[in-house]
């Protein structure tokens, strides 16, 4: 049976068309693309499996999408995708030495590639944006470590440890579109299985996402493997005051030097370190808005976050 057999409503239709090419919008403001599965993960309306295909292969059939080679874009869209995944996969493989030493760190529990390399949209000198979970009070100290020895084989700016949690925290406040998004996207480095227990602690993002799912199996391509979990290992009370003491002096630091942002952009808490100085949410909010040029977006959001270049 053709697939626009089992074309929904009308309006069913509509409505998950404009999602499709929000969606489809968003991935082009990157010069990123999404596979049909991803693009019915993202879209914020509940379709079955078959009826998503349906129309998408309506509107295929009206001359709005084109397939390459699986992925999926707006006829009117021609960008870069491919070649940034190889940038991206490349990205990945120059900093997979120096990811296999932070993986390494005792109380590391889970690693996980957001962002761009996520997406597999970088550019070819990008750095590699990472999502670390930690055992409970031991978030700073982790940290800690990362910057030191970064500066010391002179790759902290290659390595960028965007968001950390401990697991004493893993619900997220910040529910919103993009947060949802980056917990859907991104590509587990170690203890894959991690992935679904943080999902299961953040199960909101389904309200906001009702078609996500979380991959059975990691993407092979950046991952290192299951980590076994040190038992007994970084106990002690000296530990833990120094990590709070790690805390408060970052906390302090931070607040000095960005002071606009902290609280806002930045977040600091014990068990808790937003440390990216752009708010995506609101870039996505402009893409909604119409603004789709990396230029714009650049201008509009990274003036207010201090920021040179996109």
């Amino acid at each position: 049976m053709n697939a626009t057999e089992n074309i929904p409503d009308e309006e069913a239709f509509f409505q998950i068309r404009k999602e499709i090419f929000r969606v489809l919008k968003i991935a082009s403001s990157f010069d990123s693309a999404f596979t049909a599965e991803q693009v019915r993960r993202f879209i914020r309306v509940p379709v079955s499996q078959s009826d998503f295909q349906a129309v998408l292969s309506r509107i295929q059939q009206e001359g709005e999408l084109w397939d390459v080679g699986g992925w999926v874009q707006h006829t009117n869209e021609k960008n870069g995708f491919e070649r940034r995944r190889e940038w991206s996969q490349r990205v990945f493989d120059e900093n997979r030495k120096h990811l296999k030493w932070i993986v390494r760190i005792p109380w590391v529990r889970y690693v996980a590639l957001t962002g761009a390399n996520a997406f597999e949209s970088c550019n070819a000198d990008d750095d590699v944006d990472l999502f670390i979970v930690t055992a409970p009070n031991r978030l700073w100290l982790t940290y800690g470590i990362i910057v030191m020895v970064s500066h010391v084989l002179k790759v902290r700016k290659k390595l960028c440890v965007n968001f950390l949690l401990d697991e004493s925290n893993l619900n997220l406040s910040q529910q919103n579109y993009f947060t949802a998004v980056q917990i859907v996207q991104m590509q587990s480095v170690i203890n894959h299985s991690f992935k679904n227990r943080f999902v299961q602690e953040n199960r909101w993002i389904y309200r906001i996402l009702p078609n996500a799912r979380v991959e059975e199996q990691p993407n092979a391509r950046y991952y290192l493997g299951e980590k076994p979990r040190p038992a007994g290992k970084g106990k002690g009370f000296g530990l833990t005051k120094l990590n709070h003491w790690l805390f408060l002096w970052y906390r302090n630091r931070l607040q000095r030097k960005f002071p606009r942002l902290v609280g806002r952009n930045i977040i600091i808490k014990p068990g808790l370190a937003k440390l990216n100085r752009v708010d995506y949410q609101e870039v996505y909010q402009m893409i909604d808005a119409g603004i789709t040029s990396r230029e714009d977006l650049r201008k509009a959001v990274y003036r207010d976050a201090g920021l040179d270049e996109l």
